[in-house]
This record gives structure tokens, C-alpha cells and sequence, in this order.
């Protein structure tokens, strides 16, 4: 739509600039004064703020990345430093169950203590619909919180493989000076992909326990002794059991000169495949857990509701 023509002239067409904006020319009127303003453009960029918007943003990536690397990158790289530090920074410890609030898991997934659960214990509810209790000083992990071993290799990120990681874990912290905050216990649930029988299962979770012990400072590996395989039932259901006794543990890894390494591998209604419970507890310093817990943990061992 052409302009009116104005005192001195006819009007001249619009035009569209570089920017895509569009310009109405306003006839000279032939008086002088200030000049008219111009009309306002459809969207204006200032450069200079596109550029340092550009650069905001850089830096945020930038932060974020290393905010996630240092999350996904555990702080020593000791074996005993695992996946676990991912939930130092941020940690959720529940409350103490009682007999009438049910605890309800990351997954929505509820239970209560049962007639097995030790006074005082707290609930994990397991991602893996089985749900286990603890001792009341244990750390229960919070929602998307994995924990595990880790060990040195070539193609792994920042230079470390996984050896075994768990969720719906709990652990227990060394309190001696030197190895303040170090696990020496774990507790977690993990799954076995792709195999569907109990007992292969368990076998290829015994290949991981020689690697999850050694120390990545070097030195002799540890001694490994199995024990016999075991049949029993969880929820209801069938599994096996195997308990390997730990020695020779290097002193760097803060979990005592012995270990206790106890693997479940059972079906659950819902899971496609096996399910793998780990219990590993550290055993020849001040405060070691007896090795009775374990049975007493397994014990408690049911269903989700």
C-alpha cells in the first residue's frame, strides 16, 4: 500500500532492509526542524548483545559440563572411591520406618517392616520390586543414586571402568581418621541383562569379585575363595546364593584386610531378567559388621507393594 503524497512530492514505495524490516519513506515536508522518527521495526538485534548472549550461554555449557563431570567422575581414583561419590553432594537419608507409615520407594512402590525387620532397621525399597532392610546407622542412597566399584582400563571414561554398580543401595562409612567417609559396606540391587537363568547369572556375577577388591594402586591381587552354592527362596520365589570370602586386601582401599562378598540371583514377577542382590561388608577393623548380617539382611527381603 503506497504513502499519501506529501506537500513537496509524491509518495515512494515501502522497502524491506538486509534485516527484513520494513520502511514507509516519509515525504520531506520542507520545514526545517527535528528530524521525524523513524517507525519502529517488526524485531531489532543489537549485535553487540547477540555476541554477548553467544557467550553467556558458552559459559553455561561450559559450567554445566564440569558441574556433570564432577559428578560422574568419582573424586579419588582409588577402587573404593566408586560410582558412589555421584550422591556425596547431594544426599537424602529417610526417616526411621515405623510399624504404621508404610516407606514408599523412588518408583512409588511402598512397604512396611515385617516380623523380620530387626528393631530400629530402615526400609530400602528396591527399584527391582524387592524391598530389604538395613541397620539403623547405615546410609540409605536416595532416588537415582548408584553405587558400586570401579576399576582402571583404557577405554573407559576418565580412564575407569564400571566392575559392578548398584541401585536401591545402602552403605555403611569407615570412621577412622585415615579413611574417614570411605565405604566399607554396600548393600544394592543390579540386574543380570540378558540372562534369564538364576545360576548363569550368578556365575558370570562371581567373575566381577577378584576385580571389585584389587587395588588400582597396584600390588597383589586379592585371594578369593568361594563357598557352596546355595538354594534358597526370596519372596516367594527361587534363588541361589553364594558368599565369597575376601583376603589380602591392599590397606588403601580404608575396608579392612578381609571382606565378606555375598551375591543373590533370583526372578521377579515384572523383570525380564535375573535379579542380582549384593551384599559386600568389610570385615578385620574396629566397628566391622558381624558377618551374621548378612542372613539377617536377607532375611528381610520381599515383595514391594
Amino acid at each position: 500500500m503506497s504513502a499519501s503524497p506529501g506537500p513537496s512530492g509524491p509518495a515512494r514505495d515501502p522497502y524491506v532492509d538486509d534485516q527484513g524490516d520494513v520502511w514507509t519513506p516519509v515525504p520531506d515536508s520542507g520545514v526545517s526542524g527535528p528530524a521525524a522518527a523513524s517507525p519502529p521495526s517488526a524485531r531489532r538485534f543489537d549485535p553487540a548483545l547477540v555476541k554477548l548472549g553467544v557467550l553467556v550461554t558458552v559459559i553455561a555449557v561450559v559450567v554445566g559440563g564440569l558441574w556433570v563431570h564432577s559428578l560422574g567422575k568419582p573424586s579419588s581414583s582409588r577402587t573404593d572411591d566408586v560410582l558412589a561419590e555421584l550422591s556425596k553432594a547431594q544426599r537424602w537419608t529417610p526417616p526411621a520406618p515405623t510399624r504404621t507409615a508404610p516407606r514408599r520407594g523412588c518408583t512409588g512402590l511402598a512397604a512396611t517392616p515385617t516380623a523380620q525387620t530387626p528393631p530400629g532397621w530402615k526400609t530400602v525399597v528396591g527399584t527391582w520390586g524387592l524391598t530389604y532392610d538395613v541397620p539403623a546407622e547405615w546410609t540409605v542412597s536416595g532416588c537415582n543414586r548408584v553405587v558400586g566399584w570401579e576399576y582402571p582400563c583404557d577405554d573407559g571414561p576418565f580412564g575407569f571402568c564400571v566392575a559392578r554398580a548398584l541401585d536401591s543401595s545402602a552403605v555403611q562409612r569407615s570412621r577412622e581418621a585415615r579413611c574417614l567417609g570411605t565405604q566399607t559396606t554396600i548393600v544394592g540391587f543390579g540386574g543380570a541383562a540378558r540372562l534369564p537363568d538364576i545360576r548363569d547369572a550368578l556365575d558370570v556375577e562371581k567373575r566381577a569379585v577378584k576385580r571389585i577388591y584389587t587395588s588400582s594402586s597396584g600390588g597383589p591381587p586379592p585371594l578369593v575363595e568361594m563357598g557352596s552354592e546355595r538354594s534358597i527362596t526370596v519372596a516367594g520365589r527361587p534363588a541361589v546364593q553364594q558368599v565369597a570370602s575376601v583376603s589380602g586386601i591392599s590397606p588403601k582401599r580404608c575396608i579392612g584386610p578381609r571382606a565378606l562378598h555375598s551375591m543373590i540371583a533370583t526372578r521377579v514377577p515384572a523383570q525380564r531378567n535375573t535379579v542380582i542382590f549384593v551384599i559386600s561388608i568389610g570385615q578385620g577393623y574396629d566397628g566391622a559388621p558381624e558377618p551374621s548380617v548378612i542372613d539377617r539382611i536377607v532375611a528381610t527381603l520381599r515383595p514391594s507393594s
